[in-house]
């Protein structure tokens, strides 16, 4: 960790573009896996750990969308930054002055509360793509072919903000405990014609749906 934000607070200050800010991400995450494995003879005594992490930017050009819908992520972020230009303004635009771009790999979420829609939304997504705990989807450390990072779900993110917008990062031991199956409901308490979680494996239609369950938990929370 401290080699990743050691590297970000560093040249932070040289960030021109949100694509600019997301190179930066990823050369952080490549200091943090450099860091693990340093100085180690065998480098596979050293361990393995998943990450999420970003940069919050104030935008000198706000982004711009043409309707009231709300935030969403931009994968790949665009020069839409301190130095680009915006969308011309409409009656239906919105205006975000901030953009948080992160990257992630492993099973890690980030999610963001707009203050306008009072609503919590996610920003990575379902990144495990399996059932098993055990494989949390990608990690730095040695895992491969001399001692190279797992990056089978390395995803980069950027997602417009407002003032008064809240950003959460929370790891599998946090967010697995917002899981309807973790706090004790059935697949029958929320509708589903399914008896039992375990029984219906990994489907990727189950894992959204528990995904906007856990969304409407936190914002119901988050209201109260």
């Amino acid at each position: 960790r401290a080699a990743f934000t050691g590297f970000l607070k560093r040249h932070l200050h040289e960030v021109q573009t949100t694509a600019h800010a997301a190179e930066l991400v990823l050369r952080a995450m490549g200091i943090a896996h450099d860091a693990i494995i340093h100085g180690l003879e065998d480098v596979f005594l050293a361990g393995t750990t998943t990450i999420l992490g970003g940069i919050l930017l104030q935008l000198v050009q706000p982004i711009v969308t043409n309707d009231n819908r709300g935030p969403s992520n931009l994968v790949s972020p665009s020069s839409s930054s301190p130095s680009s230009p915006s969308l011309l303004s409409s009656p239906r635009s919105r205006v975000y002055p901030w953009a948080f771009v992160c990257a992630s790999i492993g099973d890690c979420k980030a999610f963001h509360y707009s203050a306008t829609d009072r609503r919590v939304s996610e920003i990575t997504g379902n990144s495990r793509r399996s059932s098993s705990a055990n494989d949390c989807g990608g990690r730095l450390g040695p895992y491969l072919e001399g001692g190279a990072p797992d990056l089978r779900n390395l995803a980069i993110f950027l997602r417009p903000c407002e003032e008064g917008d809240l950003l959460f990062l929370a790891s599998d031991g946090l967010h697995d405990n917002l899981d309807p199956a973790q706090i004790g409901k059935s697949p029958r308490d929320l509708g589903l014609d399914i008896d039992d979680w375990a029984e219906a494996g990994y489907q990727e239609e189950l894992e959204a749906f528990k995904s906007h369950w856990r969304l409407q938990l936190m914002t119901e929370l988050l209201r109260s």
